[in-house]
C-alpha cells in the first residue's frame, strides 16, 4: 500500500513494474521473511493497474495542447505514429503526414498507449 500511495503522490508518466526475484549473493536474498511468489505477483498486478491509470491521467493533461511530433511509421488503422518531446507516442491520420516529417499536432484524445491528434501542418 505504501508503494501504491507513493506512485499516486509522484504522478509518474511511466513506471516499469516487475515482481522482485531473489538473486543469489544479494543482501535481500539472505532475508528470512521472503514473500511467496503469488503475493509478489498480486502486488505487481495492482501496481501495474495503478501505473496504467497514472499514465492515462498524465496523457489526459495534454489533450487540447499543440505539440511538434516527428512522424516515424504507419501504425495501422489509417494512422501514422510518431513522438513529441514527451514519453508517449502520438497518432495522426495517415493523410496528414509522412515518414520523418516534423508536424505540428493538436492532441485530441487519449488513444492506445499515447494520444491521438490532428496535424496542423509543418512544425514551426
Amino acid at each position: 500500500m505504501q508503494t501504491l500511495a507513493f506512485l499516486d503522490e509522484c504522478g509518474f508518466a511511466a513506471v516499469h513494474v516487475f515482481p522482485y526475484s531473489v538473486r543469489e549473493g544479494t543482501v535481500a536474498a539472505k532475508m528470512e521473511e521472503q514473500l511467496p511468489a503469488q503475493v509478489k505477483e498480486e502486488r505487481a498486478v495492482r501496481a501495474k493497474a495503478a501505473v496504467k491509470a497514472l499514465s492515462e491521467r498524465y496523457r489526459q493533461g495534454f489533450v487540447g495542447r499543440e505539440v511538434p511530433v516527428l512522424l516515424e511509421h504507419p501504425a495501422g488503422e489509417g494512422l501514422w505514429s510518431g513522438h513529441p518531446p514527451y514519453a508517449f507516442p502520438v497518432y495522426v491520420p495517415a493523410g496528414e503526414g509522412s515518414k520523418n516529417t516534423l508536424c505540428h499536432v493538436r492532441l485530441t484524445e487519449v488513444y492506445r498507449d499515447g494520444l491521438r491528434g490532428e496535424a496542423l501542418g509543418a512544425a514551426r
